[in-house]
């Protein structure tokens, strides 16, 4: 996938959680509880937020992966991680910084996450494969 294709893809919030919600769940209901595993939950309008209909705790996408505890947009961690994977040299946290628009600290944070990922090649291959094929996993 090129950088054109990427920006098509992941054009906004919306179609980073709906690529998500599609990769993790097949669709919006069939959203699994990640509290208590329960099967059946309630959408609620916005489409990112769900609430358990047995244990009634909300939860979104984003729990359970590297982006549950960031306040940054998905459409960032996925530039991030698209051109984490598609550099040939590896990606210093002062450049992904000012490429994504994040502070050095930010930028240091996300690598650390997406190259922990990366390095359990079958989590490392769920995340990214869908992004681009990648030479070599930086350490």
């Amino acid at each position: 996938m090129n950088l054109t294709e990427f920006q098509l893809k992941f054009k906004d919030e919306e179609a980073c959680i709906n690529w998500l919600i599609e990769k993790r769940w097949g669709c919006k209901e069939k959203a699994v509880c990640p509290h208590c595993g329960h099967q059946e939950c309630y959408i609620h309008k916005n489409h990112s937020l769900f609430t358990c209909k047995s244990c009634l705790r909300q939860f979104t996408i984003r729990i359970g992966t590297i982006f549950e505890d960031s306040r940054l947009p998905l459409y960032k961690w996925f530039l991030a991680i698209y051109l984490f994977s598609s550099l040939k040299k590896d990606l210093p946290s002062v450049q992904l910084a000012k490429y994504i628009s994040v502070t050095q600290k930010t930028a240091w944070h996300m690598l650390q996450k997406i190259k922990e990922v990366a390095k359990d090649s079958k989590a490392g291959d769920r995340l990214i494969n869908e992004f681009v094929e990648i030479d070599k996993v930086q350490s």
